[in-house]
C-alpha cells in the first residue's frame, strides 16, 4: 500500500521475482512470479484508498518468449538479481531458476559477466561468449538484464568478423523482441486494472454500488478484486447508515458546522430544541442560535481558535445561553469536538436542554437558604433552652418528665446535627468549604476528641479506649473539621456497640511517612452488599423506620470528603458478628506549629 501511494493514477510498478507465496507461506508448485501494482481511488480523492496487485507466472512468460524466436545456440538470459533463463536449441527445453535455487557453478558464472560492459565477447574454457546488457526493463528503470550466448570456435577464427556483426544483430533483435514481449505481458495485466480504475474515479459519489459495472465474473485477480471491493464498499454504506439513523434519533441535539460557522446539518432534535426546521438552519451561522453577547463574539472566538489552538469550550463543554426562533432564551449544556473530512475541518455540537436541572438548582440553593435562616436559628436557640432546662430541672421533676425533656433535648440534637450535614454537603457541592490548616500533633488530636466526646460513651453504654502505637508525629489538618470527621466515627462505633462494648481508638505508623487512625467497635459487622455505598451520600444499611441506630447517612460521606481535603484517604475493614474497624491515613509533617489547645 506505501508503493501505491507513490504512484500517479493509471502508474503500473513492478516487483523483484520469487517464489508465489500465499498468506506468507510459499505455494507448494514454486512457481516464480512476478507482480504488478497500480493505485486504486475514487473520483473525489487524490490519495488511493486500495491498491491492485496481479500475480504472473513469470517462467511462463518467459519460455513463450524464447519459444518464439529462432535461436540457434545456447543462450542464458539472467538479471541484477542473479535469476535465469538457460535455453537449449537441441532440445528445445528452458529452464528458469531464482538466484537462490541456482546451483553454485551458474551463480559464479554469472558473477563473472556481472559488471561487463554493455556489448563484449568473452572466451572462458576454450568457449567464446557474447554478452550483451539494457539498462531498461518495461515500467522499472533502472533494472537491467544480460543475454549471453555462445559463439562456436570455427566461426570466431574463420570469419570473425563477419559473424561478431551477425551475432550483434541477432543479440539486439533478441533483446527488441524480449522487451517487445514483456510489453505486450505488461499491457495485459495493466489493462484490465485501467479500466477498473477509470470505472471507480468516475463512479458518482452515493450511488449504490450495484450500479458499479466491475467485472466481477473473471476467473482470476481481477475478479476477486471486484467482488471484494464490491462487499467492502457495501460494509462502508451500512455503516453510513447506522451512523445516519443515530444522528437522526438521537434525543440530543447534534449540529455541524464549518470552520467559519456555518451549519452543515442537523438533526430532528435540533430543530425540535430551537424550532427551526432545516431548511431555515443549513447555510446560516450558528451564532443565530445564540444571544447578546456571545452571538457577536462568536466569529471572533473561533478565528482566534483556529489561529492559535486555545479552546476555551471546543473539547471541553460548558453550559451556555441558547436563543430560541421565538426570540426567549434558555440554558442549555454544550459540547463541541472538531473532526476532519476531506481535508476540512468540521465541528459537531452536541446540545441538551438543562432548563429542569437549572431549575431544580434554584431550588436546592432556596431550600439551603431556608434551612439555614429559618431552621438552623431557631433550633440552636431550641436546643440551648432544652439544655438549660435539662440542668436545671435536674432531680426537681418526676422521672417521665425528666424523661420527656430528655427526648426532646436528643431530638433536637439530632435535628440539629442534621441541618449541619445538610448545610456542609452543600458547601462541599459548592467548593466553599473553608479549612483552616494548622500543623498539630496527631495523638493530641485524637486525645482531644475523645475527651470532649465522652458523653457518647455514656449515652450509649460503651468504653472508650485510646492507644498509640507509635511515635508522636504531626500532621497538617483543620482541627475543627478534625473533630468533625473523628466524631463521626466514633458515634458510629460507639452505637453498633453492643452494650458495656469497648470502642478502640489507635494510631500506628503507616508506610509512605503517612500515620494512621483507627476507631473499632464490637459490632455486628457490614453486610457485602452494602460495602460499595456506604460512602455515598444518604447511605445506611437498614433503610426501615424500624432500624435501631438513627442516623442521616450522612457522616460518612462527609468524613471521606474531609479527609481527602487533608492529602489523606479512608478505607475500613469489617468481619460479620465480630465488629469493624474504619481507619484513615494522614501524610506526616514536618514542624508543629503550635500546641493544640485541648478541653477542659
Amino acid at each position: 500500500m506505501q508503493l501505491a501511494r507513490t504512484l500517479a493514477p493509471g502508474q503500473v510498478a513492478f516487483s523483484e521475482i520469487d517464489l508465489n507465496r500465499e498468506n506468507g507461506v510459499v505455494d507448494p508448485t514454486r512457481t516464480p512470479t512476478i507482480r504488478a501494482i497500480t493505485p486504486v481511488s475514487t473520483r473525489n480523492s487524490a490519495v488511493p484508498g486500495a491498491a491492485v496487485v496481479i500475480n504472473a507466472d513469470y517462467g511462463a512468460i518467459l519460455q513463450d518468449m524464447v519459444s518464439s524466436m529462432n535461436i540457434e545456440v545456447d543462450t542464458l538470459i539472467f538479471n541484477e538479481e542473479g535469476d535465469s533463463l538457460r535455453y537449449d536449441p537441441a532440445t528445445g527445453m528452458s529452464e528458469l531458476l531464482l538466484a537462490e535455487e541456482a546451483p553454485e557453478y551458474l551463480k559464479n558464472f554469472i558473477a563473472d559477466f556481472a559488471d561487463a560492459p554493455n556489448e563484449q565477447i568473452f572466451q572462458r574454457d576454450g568457449v567464446f561468449y557474447h554478452a550483451s546488457t539494457d539498462q531498461t526493463l518495461v515500467n522499472n528503470p533502472g533494472r537491467s538484464f544480460t543475454v549471453l550466448q555462445t559463439v562456436p570456435n570455427e566461426l570466431i577464427y574463420s570469419e570473425f568478423a563477419s559473424n561478431f556483426a551477425e551475432n550483434f544483430a541477432f543479440a539486439g533483435l533478441l533483446m527488441a523482441i524480449f522487451l517487445a514481449c514483456a510489453t505486450i505481458a505488461a499491457s495485459r495485466l495493466t489493462a484490465p486494472l485501467r479500466s477498473v480504475t477509470s470505472t471507480l474515479r468516475t463512479f458518482p459519489t452515493g450511488h449504490d454500488v450495484d450500479e458499479l459495472n466491475l467485472p466481477y465474473d473473471r476467473n482470476d485477480e481481477i475478479g476477486d478484486m471486484s467482488v471484494a471491493f464490491r462487499d467492502l464498499m457495501n460494509e462502508l454504506a451500512r455503516e453510513r447508515m447506522q451512523k445516519q439513523k443515530f444522528f437522526q434519533h438521537a434525543v440530543d441535539a447534534f449540529a455541524m458546522i464549518d470552520r467559519n460557522g456555518i451549519i452543515q446539518s442537523v438533526n430532528p432534535a435540533c430543530e425540535e430544541l430551537f424550532g427551526y426546521s432545516e431548511e431555515e438552519l443549513l447555510g446560516q451561522n450558528v451564532k443565530m442560535l445564540m444571544p447578546m453577547p456571545y452571538s457577536g463574539e462568536h466569529d471572533q472566538y473561533l478565528a482566534n481558535y483556529q489561529r492559535t489552538g486555545k479552546a476555551k469550550i471546543i473539547g471541553i463543554g460548558r453550559d451556555v445561553e441558547a436563543t430560541h426562533k421565538d426570540g426567549s432564551t434558555f440554558p442549555i449544556s454544550l459540547s463541541i469536538s472538531q473532526f476532519y473530512q476531506n481535508g476540512q475541518v468540521y465541528y459537531c455540537g452536541s446540545m441538551r436542554d438543562i432548563s429542569n436541572r437549572k431549575q431544580m438548582e434554584r431550588m436546592k440553593d432556596e431550600f439551603v437558604s431556608t434551612v439555614n435562616h429559618e431552621l438552623r436559628t431557631p433550633l440552636t436557640s431550641i436546643f440551648g433552652s432544652l439544655d438549660l432546662l435539662r440542668r436545671m430541672s435536674e432531680g426537681k421533676l418526676d422521672e417521665r418528665c425528666e424523661r420527656l425533656i430528655t427526648l426532646a433535648h436528643e431530638g433536637c440534637s439530632r435535628l440539629t446535627n442534621l441541618v449541619n450535614d445538610i448545610l456542609d454537603l452543600e458547601k462541599i457541592a459548592a467548593g466553599k468549604m473553608e479549612y483552616h490548616l494548622q500543623t498539630l500533633s496527631a495523638q493530641e488530636l485524637v486525645e482531644d476528641v475523645v475527651r470532649r466526646h465522652e458523653t457518647l460513651a455514656d449515652r450509649f453504654g460503651v468504653r472508650f479506649l485510646v492507644q498509640h502505637f507509635c511515635e508522636d508525629q504531626t500532621v497538617t489538618v483543620d482541627a475543627n473539621r478534625f473533630n468533625q470527621a473523628s466524631v463521626n466515627l466514633l458515634s458510629n462505633a460507639a452505637k453498633f456497640s453492643p452494650d458495656g462494648g469497648v470502642v478502640s481508638i489507635w494510631t500506628e505508623a503507616n508506610a509512605d511517612k503517612f500515620i494512621r487512625i483507627c476507631v473499632r467497635d464490637e459490632g455486628p459487622g457490614i453486610p457485602d452488599n452494602f460495602k460499595t455505598r456506604i460512602f455515598e451520600k444518604f447511605a445506611q444499611a437498614d433503610g426501615s423506620n424500624q432500624r435501631k441506630t438513627q442516623g442521616t447517612g450522612l457522616g460518612l460521606n462527609i468524613t471521606k470528603t474531609i479527609i481527602e481535603a487533608f492529602g489523606g484517604k479512608i478505607a475500613f475493614e469489617t468481619e460479620i458478628d465480630k465488629g469493624t474497624t474504619f481507619y484513615f491515613d494522614l501524610p506526616e509533617s514536618a514542624e508543629l506549629d503550635q500546641p493544640l489547645q485541648v478541653a477542659s
